[in-house]
């Protein structure tokens, strides 16, 4: 994945047939619901609640 957010201008994130973010690399990497997708809700919460994005 890191080579992809490397070289993308856009990336498209797809989760069971649904596209859930299409946008910039950094915006792509911050949206809560592709954390929530590739990360669980639990883990997504906790990092917004300590200032990661």
């Amino acid at each position: 994945m890191g080579v992809v957010f490397g070289l993308a201008d856009k990336i498209a994130v797809v989760v069971y047939g649904e596209v859930i973010a299409f946008d910039t690399p950094e915006k792509v990497r911050a949206n809560q619901r592709v954390q929530e997708a590739y990360l669980g809700s639990q883990v997504a919460d906790a990092q917004v609640g300590a200032g990661a994005h």
